[in-house]
Parts: structure tokens; sequence; C-alpha cells
């Protein structure tokens, strides 16, 4: 007999097995249990009575229901559900993936890259060129340079590296082989596009060829040029071979008033012989010159030039340097700092009272007394140094020799006798028209003139000029006569 089910909005759970006369019970999801009537054809006819409490309609759609509704591109996700399609899901739009790219297939995909086996992007061949910036390799498709490896793309397709021995005009090459960023300057002849791509430095409309040092023109390597018709020419500015001129250089620049020039390398140079104002070396110019060996450089006035820090050889000046120093207060300088030994150890010579009681004789050649060195001499200024120098009354010193004589003591001089440092008398020895010899000189002083003689009429002639300075010999006279020392 045939089951009729009345009212059954929800599922139904049948619990028996079906057959003639055999009643079925029908539970419904929440109403009470049906009438259980039976099928006037002999069946059972249930009455499922209320089918519980709902209101019989769908539930809302949402995002985690297992369906795809509302305005989904696949199921729960996409449209209203936002970014959150994985790969392969269905979009509509970027906006709809997980991973925000959308394909031309509208599926899900991982966004395009750089590495991602694909050509893709702006890519000019598989993952290169194009926004993956010049990876693509040689035979790889290309736009342009910036797509390849080798910044050379020809015909489409990236080339391989030039090089500079390929028999090819290619690459930065601005003439075969030669030229450019990446080879060697090309000969004279060879193309240019700059002098720093031909051998001579100069490049003229187009073409290496070799600057005319003396044309007037500067060309290439050439700082200046001051000549003419081929000729070169020096100037204050311009040396002879059209280089700028500069002390140092190497070149003499008579123009530019050098008298030497160092050792080429510029700016001066300075060289043993050389000052770095291309002036010759001396000690006392004022220049420090390391070459040289200088430690100090003088006054300036050349020669030396001592001053009280530096000594007459351009070293530092110190006591004990064995260069007596005058003008740092030294009166001798033995090499060390040891009294005793005739040069105090603040360089000043040892100072005593001398006295002279008797006749005596003084060489200022030897500073010798008698034959004896005395304490206190300083040949370098002629000076006897003592602390009281005393000449006893009734003694005579005779001073001898060339050079100067004074007495400097510490405390008192005192002069009791007679110093005689008189120069000598002329020989007097004259012979037909041969004036006499003037007298030498005494200490300090020089010797008198020769006579000039008697000319040929028997007339005296000039008489000599006398010596200079204290204890001068006398002039020789015109009628053969030696002057008298003065």
């Amino acid at each position: 007999m045939p089951l009729r089910l009345l009212r059954s909005p929800f599922a139904l759970l049948l619990a028996a097995a079906l057959g003639c006369g055999t009643s079925t019970t029908v539970v419904g999801d929440g109403g009470a249990p049906g009438d259980g009537m039976t099928d006037p054809d002999g069946g059972m006819m249930m009455d499922m009575g209320d089918a519980g409490g709902g209101d019989g309609g769908d539930p809302d759609p949402t995002c985690d229901d297992g369906v795809r509704n509302q305005d989904e591109t696949d199921v729960d996700c996409g449209g209203v559900c936002g970014a959150t399609c994985g790969i392969d899901a269905i979009c509509d739009a970027a906006d709809d993936c997980a991973r925000g790219f959308c394909s031309d297939a509208m599926r899900c995909a991982p966004p395009p890259a750089c590495d991602d086996g694909e050509q893709n992007q702006d890519e000019t061949d598989v993952d290169c060129g194009g926004v993956c910036g010049a990876t693509c390799r040689p035979d790889e498709m290309c736009v342009d340079g910036d797509d390849c490896t080798t910044a050379i793309c020809e015909g489409g397709l990236c080339q391989p590296m030039p090089t500079c021995d390929d028999g090819m005009l290619n690459g930065t090459e601005t003439d075969v082989d030669c030229g450019g960023t990446a080879c060697l300057p090309c000969p004279s002849g060879g193309l240019c596009v700059d002098d720093e791509d031909c051998v001579s430095a100069f490049c003229d409309a187009g073409t290496c060829a070799d600057p005319v040092c003396g044309n007037g023109v500067a060309e290439g390597p050439e700082g200046c040029d001051d000549g003419m018709d081929g000729m070169p020419t020096e100037s204050a500015t311009c040396d002879v071979d059209c280089s700028l001129a500069e002390c140092g250089d190497g070149l003499v620049n008579v123009t530019a008033a050098e008298i030497c020039d160092g050792d080429g390398a510029g700016v001066g140079g300075e060289t043993e012989t050389c000052d770095i104002d291309c002036t010759v070396a001396e000690c006392g110019d004022g220049l420090i010159n390391l070459a040289a060996s200088e430690a100090c450089d003088g006054d300036g006035a050349g020669v030396g030039g001592e001053t009280a820090t530096c000594n007459i050889d351009c070293t530092v000046s110190a006591c004990g340097d064995g260069v007596p120093n005058a003008a740092a207060g030294e009166e001798c300088d033995d090499g060390n700092t040891t009294g005793g030994d005739g040069c105090e150890a603040d360089c000043r010579f040892l100072r005593i009272d001398q006295t002279i009681p008797v006749d005596s004789t003084f060489n200022t050649d030897d500073g010798t007394l008698n034959g004896i060195p005395v304490v206190g001499w300083n040949a370098t200024t002629g000076e006897w140094l003592a602390r009281n120098w005393t000449l006893a009354a009734d003694a005579t010193l005779s001073v001898t020799g060339s050079s100067p004589f004074q007495v400097v003591a510490d405390l008192d001089v005192t002069v009791s006798g007679t110093v005689d440092a008189s120069g000598q008398d002329g020989d007097g020895v004259g012979c037909n028209d041969d004036g006499g010899e003037g007298g030498l000189g005494g200490p300090g002083g020089s010797s008198g003139g020769q006579g000039g003689g008697r000319d040929v009429a028997g007339v005296p002639t000039l008489d000599g000029a006398p010596g200079e300075g204290p204890g001068a010999g006398g002039a020789g006279t015109g009628d053969n006569q030696g002057g008298g020392g003065a």
C-alpha cells in the first residue's frame, strides 16, 4: 500500500520496514507525534502534526557556510568575503585573492616575479629584461641594451660581450677594436668621440690627430701654446713643450725666473741642489731644504745667515753641537757640555784673573803669551776674555799677529803699563820704477800699500795707500821708500 506523508517541512526519520498492514511511526523535528490514521485503501496514513517550532525559511548566507552564495566569486571567498580566495580559486579581480593577483584565466595565482619561470610583467624574455633589469643573456629576447647583461641588444636579441680583438666595431668602441671605455685608445687616424679615445689625446673633428706644439693653438694634452708657425716658444706661463709653466715640472723656464727646476714632480719638487721655489739651494737663503739635509735655514741673507736658533751650517743650534753660534750667545762649542776642557758647559770660554807683570808679547794668530796659550782667548772674535785683566805698571805688552786684539773682562780691565799694537815699518826697498813696500799691519790692521815708484823721467809717482784698521801698516811712498807702521 502506498505511503502518503503530510506536512513534511523537515527531514523525516523512517523507523520501521514498510509492509502490508504494518504501521509506520514518523517523528518530526519538533512537534507532537502524528495521529497515526489508516489510509482508506488499507494502508496507514500518518498525520505529521506540527513539524516543529521553526519559521520554515532558509538560513542567512555567511562566508563560512560552505556554499557559494551572496556575491562570492568562489565558495566562502571573494566578493563580500574579501581577499580570501586561495590559489586556483575563481576570482573577478585581485581584491578577491589572498595573494593579490587574479590571472587572465580568472583564477587566483601567485603574483608574477622575476623567478617564477614565466614571461610576464613587462619581461622581454622569461624572468629577464623589463622590470627584471639587465638580466637577459646572449640570444635571449630584448628591447634595448638595458635588458641585456652585455648591454648590447641587436635584432631583438641580446648579443655577446664584444672584445677588443674581435675585428669588429662593437661595444663602446669608436673604431674597430679601439677607443671607447673598454679598449685602448686609437692611433692617429682612428675614429674618435673625444680626446680620451686617442693615443695622442687629441680628437680633431672625429679623427685622432697629433697635436702640434708651436702653432699657437693648445690642442689635446697641451696646456698652452704660445708658439707661431710651428716654432715652440717659452713664456712666463708656458714652457717650451707647451705645458703650463710650473716650478717643479722639470723644465727650467728662464722667462719665469727659474734658475733650476726640481725633480719634475711638479709643485716645487725640491732636490739637494734646487729649492722648492726653483732657486739654487743655499744654506742661509731662508728656505729649508730637507733634500739638502737642512733642519733650519738662517735669516735669508744667504751663505749661512746664522741666527739664535740656527747654526751657520743650517743645523739647529744647541750648545755642545760642535758649531759655535755667536748669535745664540756661544763663545765656543767643542762638541760637548763638559766644563774644564777649555770650553765650559754653557759654551763660554773659561774666564780667570789675568795679570801681566813684566814686558811680554802676545800673538793674536795663535792666542799665546810669550809662546804659551792663554786661558780665555777667542780666536773667532779676537777677544781675550777674563774676570779681571791687569797690565802692571812699567810693563809693555807687544801685540803681534794679523788677527784683531781686544780685552773683555767680566769685572775690571786695568792698564797701568803700555800696549804696543803698532804696525811694522816698511822695508824701504825700491829699485828703478818700483816703489817701496808698505809696512805690515799690526793686530787687526792690514799692511800699507806699495809706493808707486818713479816714472821714466825719474819723477816720483803716487804713494801707496795705507793699511786699514788698528795698527795698520803705513803707505809705501813714491820715492822708493817703504811706509812706516801706524
